[in-house]
């Protein structure tokens, strides 16, 4: 060992260097001074408590009130959405709600990443159906390549049309639905 330095222990009287690189996520209050505590840098942080412990208005919302940068929070009571998207969108932020089961609520199109393209688009729509295709039992996943080779010529078709303009047809799930219902009447 070279040189004479010691290193202290990180307490509250000698707290660790803030990497402030990244903001900081607000853990909770100094148990005997004014001060907040926080984590800083690339950090996990899990928040584990009994329901009506206060997690949601000690650590949940003033964190979605001071985080500068995007957040994803899992709300299925709508609680955080009510006390904060206000702020949030006040604040310049774009504020979305994803809430699949309701008809009020924002949408992502997960086709609308497909290249048009076309020496990409077959590849790219074969390893989506390749995802979304595929049996739990190997003896059936002949049927399950079946379906997928149906969803990517629907999806072809549909990229076609979208490219003529002609009928507003737009490549999204409910519209390959739409079209996988006609059957044989494409015409």
């Amino acid at each position: 060992m070279m040189g004479k330095a010691k290193s202290k222990p990180i307490s509250p009287d000698n707290p660790q260097e803030r990497i402030e690189e990244h903001p900081a996520i607000l853990i909770g209050k100094h148990p005997t001074k004014d001060t907040f505590l926080a984590s800083y840098g690339q950090t996990f942080v899990m928040l584990a408590a009994p329901p009506g412990t206060g997690k949601t208005v000690g650590v949940v919302t003033p964190n979605l009130l001071s985080y500068p940068d995007s957040v994803v929070v899992n709300d299925p009571k709508f609680e955080n959405w009510r006390d904060t998207a206000g702020f949030r969108a006040a604040a310049g932020h774009k504020v979305y709600r994803f809430s699949p089961e309701l008809l009020e609520t924002h949408r992502w199109n997960p086709l609308s990443a497909l290249s048009r393209d076309p020496l990409y688009r077959l590849g790219q729509i074969r390893t989506l159906a390749g995802v979304l295709f595929v049996s739990d039992n190997p003896k059936n996943q002949e049927w399950y390549n079946k379906a997928a080779n149906v969803f990517a010529a629907i999806l072809l078709y549909l990229m076609e049309m979208e490219g003529m303009k002609l009928n507003g047809m737009k490549l999204t799930l409910p519209q390959a639905y739409e079209v996988a219902s006609l059957g044989t009447g494409l015409g």
